[in-house]
């Protein structure tokens, strides 16, 4: 049997109706007992689903700190692509954060962010550069990276990748092979794992830090390692 499309559009839109509002009711019923109203807009060409002002953040941008007024944590909500702090464990919002940093003369993209000090918080961007900004989202610094020996085209932080300071330099670490599938297994020795700029002039570096020649000795695998500081030593966990 033969049915024109527009009657299908529309026994399709009729019928996911009634899986969206099980959906919704699900969502607001679980994880807590707070309520939330969504409403939701339907008709045959588009389906709108406002977003709410709090929202889930990938476990990599979660930031737990402790301030005069008790612990907090920091995350990135990225749905309205906003830092948010609220009170740690009562989950109270306290400061959304703008993250607006496109102008006529730059276009930057925010690819993480790490809280150091008591309102300095010290994000990178995409292309590969390091900026700070305080509490009202104003970038206050900014350092572009250089090339190094192997092109990278991305750079991030977070809680397991955190930006630390030591000497006057903020520290970042990329552990992601760039060309992961075309590098071969002395390639791995060209790209540089760790960058650090300057924060009294304008010089950033990638420093001599690699995988081991035998990284892939046992074959190709995803590249990943955390790091910590201890005093001036940097720890790197692969």
């Amino acid at each position: 049997m033969m049915i024109q499309f527009s009657q299908f559009l529309e026994v399709f839109v009729k019928n996911l109706s009634r899986y969206l509002i099980l959906l919704v009711m699900a969502a607001c019923s679980s994880g807590n007992n707070q309520k939330t109203a969504v409403t939701i807009k339907l008709s045959p060409e588009t389906i709108e689903v406002p977003t709410i002002d709090f929202a889930s953040s990938n476990p990599g941008m979660i930031h737990l700190f402790d301030s005069d007024s008790g612990e907090h944590v920091m995350i990135y909500n990225h749905v309205i692509k906003k830092l948010q702090i609220s009170s740690f464990p009562e989950g109270k919002l306290k400061l959304t954060i703008p993250l607006e940093f496109d102008n006529e003369k730059r276009s930057r993209r925010f690819t993480g962010g790490t809280l150091i000090g008591n309102d300095s918080i010290f994000v990178t961007f995409y292309p590969p550069a390091l900026g700070m900004i305080n509490f009202n989202g104003e970038l206050l610094w900014e350092q572009t990276l250089p090339e190094g020996n192997y092109r990278v085209s991305h750079i991030g932080n977070g809680s397991m990748i955190p930006l630390f300071i030591s000497h006057d330099r903020v520290h970042g670490a990329q552990p992601f092979l760039m060309d992961h599938h075309r590098m071969s297994t002395s390639d791995i020795q060209k790209q540089s794992l760790v960058y650090s700029a300057s924060l009294t002039n304008d010089k950033a570096t990638w420093h001599e830090v690699y995988y081991a020649l035998d990284y892939w000795e046992q074959g190709k695998k995803l590249s990943y390692f955390s790091w910590a500081k201890r005093a001036s030593t940097f720890l790197l966990t692969i």
